[in-house]
């Protein structure tokens, strides 16, 4: 699963789940078909999850980076980016580069990869604007946009926009 960062939005739905979960417990008054799952505690020694990501580049090198900074401006210039828009927008690339994971945080004011701070990804950054839906038909709007590619897998495990 590919990991976004429209920060607000995000933080919005979880909120909203988080807080209708606990409003249908305190009342109390549950039916059997409102009945919530039962909660699942992970272990605390649980390592994370790294993102697998969607399918983008196809890795071509034997080494890492498996492809080259060409095959992501490619990438981004031939395939339908996971903004919305009209199907023809082709952005604006304004920095293609391999960053490490801590330098990518670094560069999406310090949201988490799920990576190791050493992992090598393929950061790309466009000039925009970009449009993403949320919650009950609202819209954010950015004016740029990011996507970020494992560096070893070619997958697109990051996308999102930044003011």
């Amino acid at each position: 699963m590919m990991k976004s960062i429209g920060l607000a939005l995000a933080a919005s739905i979880a909120l909203g789940l988080t807080n209708a979960e606990s409003d249908a417990q305190e009342s109390g008054n549950a039916g059997p078909s409102q009945r919530l799952p039962p909660s699942r505690e992970l272990p605390a020694n649980m390592p994370p999850t790294q993102p697998k990501g969607s399918a983008a580049i196809a890795p071509h090198l034997a080494t890492v980076p498996a492809f080259t900074l060409d095959d992501a401006r490619q990438y981004v210039t031939t395939h339908r980016l996971p903004f919305r828009g009209p199907p023809d927008y082709k952005p604006q690339i304004t920095t293609v580069e391999f960053l490490t994971s801590q330098q990518v945080s670094e560069r999406i004011h310090r949201a988490k990869t799920g990576f190791s701070a050493d992992h090598l990804f393929c950061y790309v950054e466009l000039q925009g604007p970009f449009s993403f839906g949320g919650p009950q038909g609202a819209v954010a709007t950015y004016s740029r946009g990011v996507l970020i590619f494992d560096a070893q897998t070619g997958n697109l495990v990051i996308s999102g926009g930044m003011p």
